[in-house]
């Protein structure tokens, strides 16, 4: 069963929200055996879901389309629309889903909303998936297309889980054609390092069909889980469950004392106060670093009142002393020490009359900490029966393990809650086994301390379980201002004295046939990341890789041919699989204009295919100039089939004997195959038909071997979404090599559709019915066809509307961008020449929202040119500059800047300044024209 997953909602694409639900859905049904083949993300906007869902299911032929988020009751919440709109099927009110809805509203005392009762409607003939948690339906719609099945589920992560294991999966389990097993060691007391240590070498007895994942971070130590996966043995699910138990049998003999558990629905504080149930023995806790954590962990459990007498947070000298710790104790030893514990653990045993007394002490940070007592260090003590036990925990909690803990800042969709949001006292709450809260005022206390801070930051406060809200200060506010009048076109730009290289592959059509508008999108997405890996410091080199041997390059050949016979009065017949362009018979024409008949006898097939490889790559080089493209180097596959001057030998022989000398090469039914199953694949790959010609995976792994002999340090490949399968077999033939293959990224993009009059055209360039790049740029000009190329994910499919593309209007962005950025060129025409006032180091003052506001926007470019180089999507950059016009246009609306008092009008004359350097910094990275008036 081949699933899609798609997730709606713009905060997905801007970044305001991390989607978790592909990362749930996709593990949930991977462990039932189901084939997810592709996870994609849209905004919402209605086109664009029902083109995705209708790719997913004609184009990627998806069993089952999974659909999350845009099911509320609001305007933007279009999914139920654009699903039935495509399906052509009507939304009818569902009583029983009202009802539900009318009482959700009534247990919370309050009326339902009228704007609730589209959540009403369902789609005709779905199965209806009631929601405990919350008003927006699922829905399981049979009978789509060929037999195929759309699920829509909430996009609210708690109810979409809900939904999904309790009401998707039984009705997707009789679906899945694989037997699936799968099996849970809760380990603790050991961490990932040394488990896998105790555990050995694993494929040495894992099997083809199980594999062994390390889940580490719970909250009490490390999951092992053990799946088995037989695709071919669905009728007997037995033979799977003895492999699945074999495996995990192994497992256990290898580290049976780090296991507490082979359920993850049974935590070790479960098994604790079951074995303290079992022995009848009462337990107090005394906590001094932990803050609670220890004693909420044992009450979570029910029937702990049986067991689990006191427990006291205890963090003052006088506080230990009252409950008995000796002075002397504390003032020879200290108050994080071995003897502390001890005294602590029999202390609250003996005050409260038990068998058990637990002491814990010890330095949470993040200060605090010595270097005979860093941060991290923690004592445990356990007071049982005459016997006394301590231990240091000391190697939990040092540097390593702090250096994972994430340091995230975002910015928060509510002023009220700052410029700047972080949640790292959770991240360390997990690391540091104390409150967030109470990490978060000790955060807060030493970046207050800092004096470089405070001069950026005029007050932080904590919000929620945890949340550092960081408020920007007047003075952060003037200096980001000055960096940018500084800086000018080199601002968000990273200078790197040791200059990085990266080789840039993109657009690499052969010269087969007029660029098609899907080498343009992918054209444009390489061309936008080279110039944005340039201002991480990269000396980047455009590459365009192409190939011109192969049967292609003579159907073409012969294709010209066969039109200039036509012209000649010798016509003969056209095969249908032939180039029937329009432009074939131009290449012909021109051929006849300049040869007569002259080439009707000779075997000339040699001379058509060159004549209109060179016709043919010089319009492509012409059409890309047209949108900015240039590329700095042409790569020729043939190459790979020659004789290298250097080494002697062929570049494609190099890397079969290279694999061969490694056991990944064998011989079998006359071809030559790599042996990529024994790299984790279900299949093996063919490098060499049995003709003797090479299939495409071994030239591009040839190709990429000498991107490495030419030492860059990134490689960078922009793909269509016809090398998706191939990519992973080249990078793993690499690694095979021994080549560093972390150097090596990948950007793929999606399908582009063009509408014109109401109809799509399919793209092909033999039947001379594609929608051609030329074409497009003609209709709606160079800066629309870049913007509208990268203004969507590179990972969603892209609906080209060009009526919007050519509306003069601020509903099409280009136009939207191109205005603001003439208008602020017109307020800094009239304010003229910036004076000795204006210049850096005058004294700035920005008292209004607004210009708080768009200040704000404009520190963020650097983050965003990051943030769009370490994702490869453009797009990040694309919307980011929408933001800053939007902003500005405010700024424009609400403060008056020619004729105001001389030292605000200074200020804000100041601002224009470095907005039109961010636009124009922004503009020239997108590859957009520079528009001074309109």
């Amino acid at each position: 069963m081949k699933v899609s997953i798609l997730t709606v909602g713009d905060e997905l694409l801007t970044g305001h929200v991390v989607n978790t639900n592909t990362a749930f859905i996709g593990e949930t049904l991977h462990y039932m055996g189901a084939d997810v083949k592709r996870m994609v993300s849209v905004g919402d906007d209605e086109q664009e879901i029902k083109n995705e869902v209708a790719y997913l299911l004609q184009a990627q032929k998806s069993d089952v389309v999974i659909v999350t988020g845009g099911l509320g009751p609001t305007h933007d919440d279009v999914t139920k629309n654009a699903v039935a709109s495509l399906l052509k099927r009507a939304l009818i009110e569902n009583n029983e889903a009202m009802e539900r809805c009318r009482l959700f509203f009534e247990k919370r005392g309050k009326p339902m909303p009228e704007i609730n009762r589209s959540q009403g409607m369902v789609i005709e003939g779905c199965k209806v998936l009631q929601n405990e948690l919350g008003t927006a339906l699922g829905m399981f719609i049979e009978n789509v297309f060929n037999c195929q099945i759309v699920i829509l589920l909430p996009g609210v992560p708690s109810e979409m889980r809900e939904l999904l294991t309790k009401q998707v999966q039984p009705l997707l389990r009789p679906l899945v054609k694989a037997a699936v097993q799968e099996s849970i060691l809760m380990t603790s007391g050991a961490g990932e390092s040394l488990l896998a240590e105790q555990i050995g070498n694993p494929s040495s007895f894992l099997g083809e069909k199980t594999k062994l994942a390390f889940l580490p971070n719970t909250s009490s130590g490390v999951k092992l889980r053990i799946t088995t996966i037989d695709r071919e043995c669905v009728g007997n699910i037995d033979l799977v469950k003895q492999e699945n138990e074999r495996v995990k049998n192994i497992l256990l003999s290898k580290i049976k004392s780090f296991v507490y558990s082979e359920s993850d629905q049974i935590q070790l504080e479960n098994v604790v106060g079951q074995l303290l149930m079992e022995r009848r023995l009462k337990l107090a806790v005394a906590e001094s670093c932990t803050g609670g954590l220890v004693s909420n962990r044992l009450t979570n459990v029910a029937g702990s009142s049986n067991y689990f007498i006191h427990g006291s947070v205890i963090y003052s000298n006088e506080a230990k002393q009252r409950l008995g710790v000796k002075s002397e104790t504390l003032d020879a030893f200290g108050a994080v020490s071995e003897e502390v514990a001890i005294e602590l653990a029999k202390c609250i045993r003996h005050t409260n009359a038990c068998d058990v007394g637990v002491g814990i002490t010890g330095i949470a940070g993040p200060g605090g900490g010595s270097e005979k007592k860093p941060v991290g260090l923690v004592w445990i003590a356990v007071a049982f029966g005459g016997a006394l036990k301590s231990s240091s925990l000391k190697e939990k909690y040092d540097a390593k393990e702090m250096e994972k803990v994430r340091v995230d800042l975002e910015i928060p969709n509510e002023e009220k809650f700052g410029d700047f949001s972080s949640n790292v006292a959770m991240f360390l709450a997990k690391v540091l086994k104390k409150s967030p809260i109470l990490i978060a005022e000790e955060v807060k206390s030493v970046l207050l301390q800092n004096k470089e801070l405070d001069k950026k930051v005029s007050d932080i406060k904590i919000a929620g379980n945890g949340f550092l809200n960081f408020y920007l200060s007047p003075h952060c506010l003037v200096d980001c201002i000055y960096m940018i009048l500084e800086e000018k076109d080199h601002y968000g730009h990273i200078k790197n004295s040791e200059k990085k290289t990266a080789l840039v592959e993109y657009v690499s059509a052969n010269p087969t046939g007029p660029l098609t508008v899907g080498r343009g999108r992918g054209g444009v997405l390489g061309d936008t990341l080279a110039n944005i890996l340039e201002t991480q410091g990269y000396h980047v080199t455009r590459e365009y890789y192409f190939n011109n041997a192969g049967r292609q390059m003579y159907i073409l050949g012969d294709s010209v041919r066969l039109r200039y016979m036509e012209l000649i009065g010798e016509g003969q017949d056209f095969p249908e699989d032939y180039y029937q362009g329009t432009y074939i018979r131009n290449i012909a024409l021109a051929i006849f204009n300049e040869h007569g008949n002259t080439k009707k006898d000779e075997n000339v097939i040699p001379f058509f295919k060159e004549y209109a490889e060179h016709k043919i790559f010089s319009e492509i080089k012409k059409t890309l100039l047209r949108i900015g493209i240039k590329h700095d180097s042409f790569f020729n596959e043939l190459e790979l089939y020659q004789i290298n001057k250097q080494k002697g030998t062929k570049p494609i022989e190099d890397v079969v004997m290279a694999l061969r000398n490694k056991g990944y090469i064998e011989e079998r039914d006359g071809a030559t195959w790599f042996l990529t199953t024994k790299c984790g694949f279900e299949k093996d790959k063919a490098l060499i038909k049995s003709t003797g010609e090479p299939t495409y995976r071994l030239p591009d792994i040839a190709y990429h071997v000498t991107k490495f002999d030419r030492g860059f340090d990134l490689i960078l490949n922009v793909f269509g979404t016809d090398h998706i399968d191939e990519y992973p077999d080249v990078v793993t033939a690499l690694n095979i090599l021994g080549y560093d293959v972390s150097k090596i990224k990948v950007a793929i993009n999606q399908f582009v559709t063009v509408t014109i009059d109401g109809k799509v055209v399919k793209m092909s360039t033999r039947k001379g019915n594609a929608e051609l790049l030329d074409d497009l740029i003609e209709d709606v000009g160079a800066d629309a066809t870049r913007f509208f190329f990268i203004m969507r994910s590179k990972d969603s499919h892209l609906n080209f509307d060009l009526k919007l593309a050519k509306e003069q209007s601020a509903k099409n962005p280009v136009f939207y961008l191109h205005y603001a950025y003439t208008r602020v060129c017109s307020i800094l025409s009239l304010a003229g020449d910036l004076d000795e006032s204006r210049k850096v180091g005058g004294l700035f003052i920005f008292t209004t929202e607004e210009e708080k506001r768009l200040i704000k926007v404009l520190m963020r470019y650097p983050d965003v040119l990051t943030f769009s180089a370490e994702l490869l999507e453009p797009q990040k950059l694309a919307t980011y500059l929408l933001i800053v016009a939007e902003s500005f246009h405010k700024f424009y609306e609400n403060c008056r800047v020619i004729g105001e008092e001389i030292q605000i009008m200074n200020s804000r004359v100041c601002l224009c300044q470095a907005t039109r350097n961010v636009i124009k910094n922004g503009l020239n990275v997108l590859g957009l024209s520079i528009i001074e008036r309109m």
